[in-house]
């Protein structure tokens, strides 16, 4: 189940873009074009963030 779920973060993280790539995506940056996310499917359903302000926002 781990393994599943590693290269799934892993395929969804290189999807996401970054703000270290010029808000590209490492898909993007390979491809030379966005990638597509319409095949992404909800997988677990507990709301998380690790955003900072998130967290602060809550407290």
């Amino acid at each position: 189940m781990w393994n599943f779920t590693v290269q799934h973060v892993v395929h969804i993280i290189n999807r996401i873009p970054s703000p270290l790539l010029k808000f590209k995506s490492p898909f993007e940056l390979l491809h030379k074009e966005p990638p597509s996310i319409i095949h992404l499917k909800v997988f677990c359903n507990t709301p998380f963030s690790q955003h900072k302000n998130f967290i602060n926002q809550s407290e």
